[in-house]
């Protein structure tokens, strides 16, 4: 059974910065209804990490991303997936859990059943 940690939140983990209008929130309601389960924190039981891969399409976005994110200067989900890496590593866990981008959430749900994670990685891990 897969315990998902949905990435809808500003900061990792922080129930109060939850982005109520992300395009991720309606992926857990899908997660939920087949059989899967929502981690609201990450922790060693955490399967899989759906990462918002929506917003940096163009080839110039994705370099300004990248760029701002290792000045530190805006909250990406590549250095939101590396706080993440962190936090499980210093919890003891080297176990990374899979990345996905939210179009293995969907391809799952149609087809029925689990899809190889391979196969829809999230961006900064392709």
């Amino acid at each position: 059974r897969c315990n998902i940690y949905v990435d809808a939140y500003q900061m990792v983990g922080e129930e109060k910065t939850r982005i109520s209008h992300s395009l991720l929130v309606p992926l857990e309601g899908k997660i939920l209804m087949n059989g899967g389960r929502i981690a609201t924190k990450v922790s060693k039981e955490v399967t899989h990490i759906v990462i918002d891969d929506f917003g940096c399409n163009a080839p110039h976005q994705f370099q300004q991303y990248r760029e701002e994110s290792f000045r530190g200067g805006l909250s990406t989900s590549k250095s939101k997936a590396l706080t993440l890496l962190k936090q499980l590593r210093s919890e003891g866990w080297h176990k990374k859990p899979h990345f996905v981008a939210p179009g293995w959430v969907d391809a799952s749900v149609r087809k029925g059943k689990l899809q190889p994670e391979a196969m829809f990685p999230a961006r900064w891990f392709r």
